[in-house]
């Protein structure tokens, strides 16, 4: 059954960008600094950066640590600060062998120990050899593999040279394997070809299942995947918690924005409320003016006040109310109204002023400003706003 997490990048979620590849020889080194862009959900996806890449010459006279600290002071030189390095051993004392395992034997490994001197085709101790393999091919019948056999000597002089140049080994494999199939990326990172197997080892640094032939032992790569765990959960538990942190950030946001449309609405009704009482209080001055009139024996009709007052429902804009009304008689027997209001500002009296002037009606604005003090017809809520007042006069 395919495992979706087999796709997962641990390395990367843990912090690891960029490794050391270094091929070494007894005539010197060729280091390539490689860093990986990641793609989280397919580890297999990747592209590659060459932070750094240099090369050493080493004279036969310079001894071990002369060298590991030739390379020490280079690192430091061009400010790397990547310790953790893939290396492969290239000595003489390094055998690669093919073979193939028949099905019927135990272990790979039991196989390998019995037929060793077979391989090696020289009597050899098996404390003084240390094997390791990659499986090439496998068949019903059996396994090719590809058997690395090296000195116990050589890995612990490469285990010392990389210790006091202050590198952590990753993998040590052996000889250039690691160089195969790798043209195509090498002319990407426009490297010379002499670093083919630096960049091929830095490369199995970051997918180490291309090639699982280590000399290393599993004691010594434990330190390594102790602080790769801990990285690894302590980016998790932060992704975590900055996800749990949002999730309760967002009910925050949405409480402040639901009491600032509650504030917005109160506010609201306190104006509607307003001018409901103004519109109330205009109404019963209407027909308190229309019983005087008609008692005066006035021949203004009450029709003639219903189409005015409908008229100013239907032409009042937003943002502008009315407070008083007064009906007068003019010369000739004609009728004016007075009307008294105020607004947010001056452009919104003048289209009030033309929308009565549609509806037919003879309409001049008498006067317009601010409000005197002590206006007590002014709503609180809008005293703290600049508005004007006005009166106009209207004729028919």
């Amino acid at each position: 059954m395919h495992n979706p997490f087999n796709h997962i990048d641990y390395r990367h979620i843990s912090g690891l960008s960029k490794i050391l590849g270094i091929d070494i020889t007894d005539q010197g080194v060729f280091v390539v600094e490689l860093k990986r862009r990641y793609s989280i959900q397919n580890r297999f996806q990747a592209s590659y950066h060459v932070e750094n890449a240099f090369s050493i010459e080493f004279t036969p006279e310079t001894s071990l640590t002369q060298r590991a600290e030739q390379l020490k002071q280079k690192l430091i030189e061009i400010k790397c600060k990547t310790t953790y390095t893939v290396s492969s051993l290239q000595t003489l004392g390094v055998r690669t062998i093919e073979a193939f395992v028949p099905a019927s034997a135990s272990s790979n490994e039991e196989w390998i120990r019995d037929n060793q001197e077979k391989l090696l085709r020289v009597p050899v101790s098996a404390n003084e050899i240390i094997s390791v393999y990659e499986e090439l091919e496998k068949r019903e019948e059996g396994t090719r593999l590809a058997i690395s056999f090296a000195k116990v000597d050589d890995i612990k002089k490469y285990r010392l040279f990389f210790q006091q140049a202050g590198l952590q080994l990753l993998s040590l494999g052996a000889g250039t394997r690691d160089a195969a199939n790798i043209q195509n990326i090498l002319h990407s990172l426009g490297l010379n070809p002499a670093y083919s197997l630096s960049v091929g080892l830095a490369i199995k640094g970051f997918q180490p299942e291309i090639n699982k032939a280590n000399f290393l032992t599993a004691a010594e790569l434990i330190p390594f995947k102790n602080a790769l765990q801990k990285k690894f959960f302590q980016r998790v538990v932060l992704a975590i918690g900055g996800l749990l942190g949002i999730l309760l950030f967002i009910p925050f946001i949405f409480n402040i924005y639901c009491g600032w449309r509650a504030s917005k609405i109160d506010e609201e009704l306190l104006l509607n409320g307003n001018m409901y009482a103004e519109v109330k209080n205009l109404t019963a001055q209407v027909e308190q003016l229309e019983k005087q009139l008609s008692g005066s024996g006035t021949n203004i009709q009450s029709t003639n006040t219903s189409r005015l007052l409908y008229e100013m429902a239907s032409a009042k804009p937003e943002k502008l109310w009315l407070y008083r009304l007064t009906l007068n008689n003019g010369d000739k027997g004609k009728t004016f109204a007075a009307l008294y209001g105020y607004s947010t500002n001056i452009e919104t009296v003048t289209d009030f002023i033309k929308n009565l002037e549609k509806s037919g009606f003879r309409v001049h604005l008498k006067r317009s400003g601010n409000p005197q003090t002590g206006d007590s017809y002014i709503p609180v809520a809008l005293q703290r706003i600049d508005i004007a007042v006005f009166e106009i006069i209207i004729n028919f």
